[in-house]
C-alpha cells in the first residue's frame, strides 16, 4: 500500500526515495551490543567462524531479510564473504549469503529490482520456476541440512518448497525457534491484545466501513494449578 501510494503520486521517480526511507525505517532502532554480550546474531556468526565448508560445516545462508547485520558482523570479523542479491553473483567463490527478496544495506546504492516487497513482487517470485532465488533454496533442501532460524514455517510458499525438495535421499533439516507460554494472570491481557489487532486489520482492510466490535470474554480456564480464572 505504501509503495503504490508513492508509486501512484510521483511515478518511477518514487522508487529512490521510498527505498531510502525504508531503509531508514529499517535501521532505525539499531543498537550495537557491549563487547560481550551474547546476541543471537554473534552465535550464528560463531557458528559459520568455526565451521571448515564441505566438512559437515556451513556452506551458505540463505536469508530472507533486507539488512545487513551479519554481512557487518562478518566483516568485522574478518571473515571472507560474498552477498548474494541476484542471480549474478551465484558463481561467485567463496562463503556466500543469499538474499532471494533483495538487499537494503545500511550504506551504499540500492536495486529496486532485486527487493521482493509488495504483493505483485512476491507473486512474481513464486509463480517463476526458474527464479533463481528458488533455486538456491530448493538445492539446499535437497543437498544440504537446513538450519532454520526465526521462521515459524507456517508460510504455505515454504512449506511447498519443502515438498519440492523431497526426495529419498533427502538429508534431515532443524529448526530452532523459541517456545512462548502465557501465563494465567496474561491470558485476559493478550487475548486484548488479539481483539485490538484484528479490529485494525478489519479497518485496513475495509476502509471507512463500519467495523463491528468484538470484545474478548475471558470465560473460565483452568490452569495447571487447576484452579479457574
Amino acid at each position: 500500500m505504501v509503495e503504490k501510494h508513492f508509486k501512484k503520486k510521483a511515478g518511477r521517480e518514487a522508487w529512490e526515495p521510498f527505498l531510502e526511507d525504508m531503509r531508514t525505517k529499517l535501521y532505525a532502532n539499531e543498537r550495537t551490543p557491549a563487547a560481550r554480550e551474547r546476541t543471537p546474531l554473534r552465535a550464528i556468526a560463531d557458528l559459520i567462524e568455526h565451521s571448515v565448508p564441505r566438512q559437515n560445516g556451513v556452506e551458505r545462508v540463505i536469508t530472507f531479510n533486507f539488512d545487513d547485520l551479519l554481512e557487518r558482523e562478518l566483516t568485522r570479523r574478518g571473515f571472507p564473504h560474498t552477498v548474494v542479491p541476484d542471480e549474478e553473483r551465484r558463481s561467485h567463490a567463496g562463503f556466500k549469503i543469499v538474499h532471494p527478496h533483495g538487499y537494503l544495506p545500511k550504506s551504499g546504492p540500492i536495486d529496486r529490482q532485486g527487493i521482493i516487497f509488495n504483493e505483485t513482487d512476491y507473486h512474481d517470485l513464486t509463480e517463476s520456476v526458474f527464479h533463481w532465488g528458488l533455486s538456491e533454496i530448493i538445492a539446499s533442501l535437497r543437498h544440504s541440512t537446513v538450519l532454520f532460524i526465526g521462521l515459524s514455517m507456517s508460510d504455505p510458499s515454504l512449506r511447498r518448497l519443502l515438498d519440492a525438495a523431497k526426495n529419498s535421499n533427502i538429508p534431515a533439516h532443524w529448526q530452532i525457534q523459541k517456545r512462548h507460554s502465557i501465563s494465567d494472570s496474561d491470558f485476559p491481557r493478550v487475548m486484548e491484545d488479539v481483539a485490538a489487532r484484528a479490529q485494525r486489520h478489519a479497518a485496513h482492510m475495509n476502509g471507512p466501513k463500519k467495523v463491528r466490535t468484538w470484545t474478548p470474554r475471558c470465560h473460565p480456564w483452568r490452569s495447571a494449578s487447576g484452579r479457574h480464572l
